[in-house]
Formats: structure tokens, sequence, C-alpha cells
């Protein structure tokens, strides 16, 4: 006799669907330019808005895009640069050491490339998973050039790197005014950093790392070149500054465009001037009237922080114009 034997239905396995979390984007948007390579394992990157805490990993590539490949083996630690920071810290490392970037490549690193992070933001916590997020920086040694300030005692024009600068001498810049018919004029200048500069020894690890100036890591990477004789021959100047070293050591190029301003407006804006005028009429005896300045850039002279500049004036004429009389 055959019998068959019937499962009840509590042995059918069931199988139930829990909703999936969509990935949240790490609120770190970083602007152009914003991050800054102090040390060769050390990096900070701007993220555009406070953060009270954000802790992850991430992941170092070289190259970019598609054509990226892995560093192996290195490990980045990220974290918030203080609290309620607009910055953060990467550390790079590898079997435990410093792992130091190389000089002249481009890089990217992939925060949160698990989607693991603590974030919080405005005393909140903010709930995970999150997105991978990229950030692109270069060891290129470049620099770019911001408008120049005019004082009173001259023009200040401001030199701005991602990578740190290594500590100069006052007078070793060099700024220099390129023609177009690409001649070379060397123009009197000091150089300072208002921010943060980087020694040897910090390179070399055997002296304290460097604290960011007032706290904050966009003073990485300034230099104040101060003119000490305004002699640019072109509205539209086409300059060159030589003598500063990033991080590695590696001769920073710093050239471009600076624009002094529009025509001056006035005789006293103006470094030359000449106004002529002339009158005559019947029975009247012709009269004439110039009014001449002169003030060349090249005679400036600074001493102790003031800036001496020759100056002449002339008002000469003879007769009458109008109701001013001459001799």
């Amino acid at each position: 006799m055959r019998t068959s034997r019937i499962l009840p239905a509590a042995a059918l396995a069931i199988c139930s669907l829990a909703p999936l979390r969509a990935a949240t984007a790490l609120p770190c948007r970083p602007p152009e330019n914003g991050w800054r390579v102090a040390l060769p394992w050390l990096m900070y990157v701007n993220c555009g808005s406070f953060i009270d805490q954000l802790d992850t990993a991430g992941s170092l590539f070289v190259g970019r895009g598609r054509l990226r490949t892995p560093v192996a083996g290195v490990e980045v630690q990220v974290k918030a640069f203080g609290t309620r920071a607009a910055w953060l810290e990467l550390r790079l490392a590898k079997d435990g050491s410093r792992f130091s970037l190389e000089s002249g490549k481009d890089y990217e690193i992939d925060l949160a490339p698990d989607g693991q992070a603590t974030v919080v933001k405005d005393g909140k916590k903010v709930p995970g998973p999150f997105d991978r997020m990229t950030v692109e920086f270069s060891t290129r040694p470049v620099a770019r050039l911001e408008a120049p300030v005019f004082l009173k005692r001259g023009i200040e024009v401001e030199v701005r790197s991602n990578l740190a600068v290594r500590s100069f001498d006052p007078n070793e810049p060099v700024f220099t005014e390129i023609g177009l018919l690409k001649d070379a004029t060397v123009l009197p200048s000091t150089s300072r950093s208002p921010g943060t500069v980087i020694t040897e020894c910090m390179v070399a690890a055997s002296c304290p790392e460097p604290e960011p100036k007032q706290g904050s890591p966009a003073t990485y990477g300034i230099v104040i070149v101060d003119l000490t004789e305004d002699v640019l021959r072109d509205a539209t100047a086409q300059v060159s500054i030589t003598g500063l070293r990033d991080l590695f050591g590696k001769p920073l190029k710093a050239e471009g465009k600076i624009s002094l301003g529009g025509v001056p407006k006035t005789k006293d804006e103006a470094n030359y001037y000449l106004k002529l005028s002339h009158q005559a009429g019947p029975g009247a005896k012709p009269g004439w009237v110039a009014d001449i300045k002169f003030a060349p850039g090249g005679g400036v002279t600074r001493i102790h922080g003031f800036y001496l500049k020759p100056q002449v004036t002339i008002d000469a004429g003879q007769g009458t114009i109008d109701t001013a009389k001459t001799n």
C-alpha cells in the first residue's frame, strides 16, 4: 500500500524583504581650491560648512578618473579638524608608518568607500550609510597670483598655492615683469608669509608638525610679495615670481597676468600729467598756461617701511587765459 506525505504550510519557507535605506551624501562640498597639502603625509579638505564630527576612512589612488590606480596598503584616516570645524584632516599611513605622497602627481582619495562614517552636524548625528565621496588634488608645484592690492606705500601681490611653502628669506623670491618681446625686467621686492610655512625638519619628521596659524589650514601656501618700486610698464602686466619652494623642496611656479586698474582719472592719480591751454583774440595779447606733473616710479626709495617718491610739478605760462594771469 502506497502512502503520500503532505507537508504542512508552516514548513514552507517564507521570505520577507526589509526596506533598504538610501545612502546619504557626506555633508562636505569642497569649494574650488578647497584643499591643502601641509606635509607629504598630511593634508586638509575644506567642507564648505561647519561639522561637529566626521570620522571615517579613505582609499588613496594615483591618477584621475578611469585612469586612476589604487595605492596598495595605504590607509587614510579622516577626522574633523577641531570642534565645529570646516576642515577635515587626512593622514596617510602604511603598515603603521607615515606614507608620503610624491611630488608632481595627480591623486584622488575616496572618503567612506565602504559607506561607513560617524557624522555629527549641528549637534545631531547623521545616519548612514553614506555615499562615497572623491577628493581630487595634485602635488604639482604650481601657484596662482591674486589681484594686486594697492596701498599708499606701494603694491602687494599675493601668491597662493595649495601646497605648503618652505621657509624663505624675504629677499629670496624674485619678481619679474615679462614684456611683449619676452624681455624680462626684475623689480625690487621683499616677500613674507602671513601664514604657515614648512621647514626641512618638519618634512623629515625630525621636529614637531606645524600648527596652522589662526587655527586654519587655509593659511598654508600664502606669500605676499611687496613691490618696493611701482614701476610696472603695462596696466595688465605678465609677471613671474621665482625663488619659492613647495613642501617637497621643488621650485614653485607662480606666473600670470595682474591688472593694475584703469586709466588715472585725475592729476593726483597720474604719474605723468600735461595740460596746455592757449588763448588769443583781436586786440589782445596771446596767453598760454602749462600745467605739468612728473612723478617717475623708478625713483621710489623705501626707508624703514616708508616709501619716498619724487614728484615735480610745473605751473608756467605767459599772458592772460580767461581770468588767470601768468608771467
